[in-house]
C-alpha cells in the first residue's frame, strides 16, 4: 500500500508585494535595537533608514508591475484588491 502524502500550503505572512530583501533588512533592522536598546543610536538610524528605503521601493515596483500588467492579467490585480 502506498500512501498520498498530503502537503498543507502555508499562507505567507508576508504581504504580497514585500520582498526577501526587505525581510532580510527588517531583520537587521530589529538586531542593532535589541542590542542597544536606544533608537537614536547611529546604527539603528542607519538600519531603519535601509529597510525604509528598500520597502518603499519594493512597493513601488511592484504597484509598477501590476499596473503595466492590468491589461494582461487582470486576476492578479482583483485578488490583490480583495484583501
Amino acid at each position: 500500500m502506498s500512501q498520498k502524502r498530503r502537503f498543507r500550503v502555508l499562507k505567507s505572512l508576508k504581504p504580497v508585494w514585500l520582498t526577501n530583501k526587505c525581510v532580510r533588512l527588517l531583520d537587521k533592522k530589529r538586531k542593532p535595537f535589541v542590542k542597544y536598546k536606544y533608537k537614536d543610536h547611529p546604527a539603528c538610524v542607519k538600519a531603519n533608514k535601509l529597510a525604509s528605503r528598500e520597502i518603499r521601493k519594493a512597493r513601488k515596483d511592484f504597484e509598477r508591475k501590476l499596473a503595466t500588467d492590468i491589461k494582461v492579467d487582470k486576476k492578479s490585480f482583483f485578488c490583490i484588491c480583495e484583501k
